[in-house]
């Protein structure tokens, strides 16, 4: 195509605002000749792509924040309802309460007239009886009742009779309270079942501990697996008995751990008590976000990287920074929470680095990142857990261990961009490779060892297993080994005939020059001897005597001691060259006692083709190439080799 009709497709998508096409026109011409407008265009073309991806993103954003904002709103509005119609709840309750307090009141001052006014008239009754006993019927010795010594009398009567009267008043009243909290206390739902927590509110990646409470020992807990759409971690259980008054009381429990991420309600659940069943009460759980320490904080924690950006396949460093101001006591305890983060992973550096400046003294410790993914990954804060020891007089004798402050210190959080290979590429860094041998020229039969090693920086655990195929060739291949220094994979080869060990490749994007780079092995000539031991065999013909002629049955008996002869020799002939001989045989056993090492056995048995042995080869090819762990008795191989060469023994 002509380079100018590219570059005028390339000018007319542009106008269009068709993008990608533009690009695409412009690299197109720009392989037919390298021109400054063209390479301008696409320039500019590419910073206009990225600004619309970045607007893209921060439309997201900020469609994911109005959605963040109306949820909150809601919780909030939903939070505002609770609270309404709890307090309308106990308005009521109170409103309840306080008539009930009145009717019982006015109930108790009608009662008391009531009472009050019979006891005066029966202390009437009894003085005017009183009266007519001292006295007789006669009229003029008559005391009224309004006088003061009437008075008196009538006082001392009544007063008995009011005393009565109010104790009984009082002891009705309280067997109405006790009768009623005894109603109270025998409901199930407040007495035998409760829910509780370890606490109401949490940080991030803390855990929340939810208990099921029974007063009784035949209980059926419920079958939790989540709570509230989060996995339930841990089950514990536990059981305590309590004696008082003589009443024995037994509790049982069960503990639900699980680790949420946002402000929740645990649900009411059901249990079953002494066959009956009991529901809780739903417990709300609120989420707390962690705030950094400022500066001139008594105790700072801050995370940072090296680098912001990097390749997949590539590694940074993330240093964890703690600071403790030096007027403060010596802490006793730091617990630091390890870094977790969603498509990275974090392998901690050996040694914690400690120094001091002129207000602080730091301890500093460093985790290696490996990226699972590309993209923006976020790394939330962590959060360092500080124990000091009480100075108590009675620390040493009661509650050691226990008797400590904590308090929680958080750091910032990091967002790390990741960015992909190009061309489908999975390693990243700088390497270079080698294989070999430990020979080049073997006996048919015997096996060739080969190493590949990889050395350098990058990510060696993406690596692949290299797989080898040669014609008239068995191949055994280990699994590879890789740490951060390197990486290794070994391969036993065993030809038949001469054979070529192939180039090995490995293609990768390098650290150095930020392009895609391809390194290989060597092609490795093997060379195989051949050679067999050739069995010679003697014939020997008997001439005949034509000298003298010989009668018919002379002719007849020297055949048969001819034939008879010679089957004579045959059969020594086959006896002889199938036994090896002692000396040859005595090699191999004192070779076979002599080997250390199950390789040094699997190559002198190898060779020798006996079916016997083949168990032993196949435990033997286990151990060297499948990690197996077999033991070999080789007074068993021997006695095997000894009964395949003696004919009898067959």
């Amino acid at each position: 195509m002509d380079f100018n009709r590219l570059y005028n497709t390339g000018n007319a998508y542009a106008k269009l605002k068709k993008i990608d096409e533009a690009i695409d026109s412009y690299k197109v011409a720009l392989k037919l000749k390298q021109d400054a407008d063209t390479l301008f265009n696409l320039k500019m073309l590419k910073q206009q792509k990225a600004k619309r991806k970045k607007d893209r993103q921060s439309k997201k954003s900020k469609e994911n924040k109005g959605k963040d904002q109306k949820q909150k709103k809601q919780q909030q509005n939903s939070k505002k309802d609770d609270k309404k119609r709890n307090d309308s709840d106990q308005k009521k309750q109170q409103q309840n309460n306080k008539k009930t307090a009145r009717s019982i009141t006015i109930q108790i001052r009608k009662n008391n007239k009531k009472t009050i006014k019979k006891t005066i008239k029966r202390a009437k009754i009894k003085v005017r009886k009183t009266v007519k006993k001292n006295n007789g019927n006669k009229r003029k010795n008559w005391m009224p009742l309004n006088s003061s010594d009437g008075k008196n009398l009538l006082r001392k009567i009544s007063e008995p009779c009011l005393f009565h009267s109010i104790n009984k008043i009082i002891i009705m009243m309280i067997k109405k309270i006790f009768g009623s909290l005894f109603l109270l206390l025998s409901t199930p739902i407040f007495a035998l079942s409760s829910a509780s927590v370890n606490q109401t509110w949490f940080y991030p990646g803390e855990d929340i501990v939810l208990t099921l409470n029974a007063d009784s020992d035949k209980v059926v807990f419920p079958a939790i697996s989540h709570i509230a759409g989060y996995p339930v971690l841990g089950t514990s259980n536990a059981q305590s008995m309590s004696i008082v008054n003589t009443r024995r009381t037994i509790q049982n429990s069960k503990s639900y751990t699980f680790k949420p991420l946002k402000s929740l309600q645990i649900p009411a659940y059901t249990l079953i008590v002494d066959g009956v069943k009991q529901t809780t009460q739903a417990i709300k759980i609120t989420y707390k976000k962690p705030t950094k320490a400022k500066a001139g904080s008594d105790y700072i924690l801050e995370i940072k990287t090296d680098k912001t950006t990097f390749f997949l396949g590539d590694t940074a460093t993330l240093n964890i920074t703690f600071k403790a101001k030096k007027s403060l006591p010596r802490i006793s305890q730091i617990m630091l929470s390890t870094p977790e983060a969603e498509g990275l992973s974090f392998t901690e550096n050996k040694g914690v680095s400690r120094i001091a400046d002129e207000n602080y003294n730091v301890q500093t410790l460093s985790y290696r990142i490996n990226a699972n993914n590309f993209g923006a990954l976020y790394i939330p804060s962590l959060v360092a857990t500080i124990g000091n020891q009480n100075r108590d007089i009675f620390s040493g004798f009661f509650d050691r261990g226990q008797n400590r402050q904590q308090k929680k210190i958080f750091s910032n959080a990091l967002t790390l961009t990741v960015n992909p290979l190009p061309d489908d590429l999975r390693i990243f860094g700088d390497f270079s490779i080698k294989a070999t041998v430990d020979k080049t020229q073997v006996k048919q039969g015997e096996a060739v060892n080969l190493t590949v090693n990889i050395v350098g920086e990058g990510n060696f655990d993406d690596i692949e297993d290299f797989k080898i195929e040669i014609d008239n060739a068995t191949i055994y291949s280990d699994d590879a080994v890789s740490s951060y220094k390197g990486w290794q994979q070994k391969f036993a080869i065993v030809g038949g005939q001469n054979f070529i060990i192939p180039s090995l490749k490995l293609d990768y994007f390098d650290k150095k020059t930020q392009t895609k780079k391809t390194i290989r092995t060597q092609v490795i000539n093997i060379q195989v001897d051949k050679t067999n031991p050739i069995i010679t065999t003697t014939e020997t013909v008997a001439k005949p005597d034509n000298k003298t002629p010989l009668d018919n049955k002379l002719k007849y008996y020297y055949l048969l001691f001819g034939l008879i002869i010679g089957a004579l020799i045959s059969f020594l002939g086959i006896k002889l060259n199938s036994k090896p001989t002692p000396e040859k045989n005595q090699d191999l056993i004192k070779q076979i006692k002599s080997s250390k090492g199950d390789k040094a056995l699997f190559d002198l048995l190898l060779p020798l083709n006996l079916n016997a042995l083949e168990s032993i080869l196949q435990q033997l090819e286990a151990n060297l190439y499948k990690s197996g762990t077999h033991k070999i008795n080789k007074k068993a191989v021997i006695n095997v080799i000894q009964s395949s060469h003696d004919p009898l023994g067959e």
